[in-house]
């Protein structure tokens, strides 16, 4: 293979935009994962789940007996986690449509 060969093949590497975008991005979870930790930091079982999560135990069994709590009470949490995303993201939804159509009308 000539050295001109290589110049035939595409940059794998993503271009300046796309590097642009995918911090832009991750900026944006990181933004909307501390809202909706802000929204559950109240709730013990939900804290104590993410930080034993944090260190690889996910499963509900073990969750729940380190914990001392039930295996439902943390399909419970993970179910109030859920929804709190959920009303999250649909905020940050309404308020992107609303810039949006701010921009439109100026």
């Amino acid at each position: 293979m000539g050295d001109g060969d290589l110049d035939m093949k595409p940059d794998s590497r993503p271009g300046a935009e796309q590097q642009i975008e995918a911090i832009e991005e991750r900026e944006r979870e990181r933004r909307l994962a501390a809202r909706v930790l802000a929204r559950v930091a109240a709730d013990p079982l939900i804290t104590g789940m993410l930080e034993h999560e944090k260190a690889g135990i996910g499963r509900a069994p073990e969750l729940a007996a380190l914990l001392h709590c039930t295996v439902k009470d943390i399909y419970r949490a993970r179910e109030r986690v859920a929804y709190h995303r959920d009303r999250v993201l649909e905020e940050e939804r309404r308020a992107e449509e609303q810039m949006k159509n701010e921009a439109l009308s100026s």
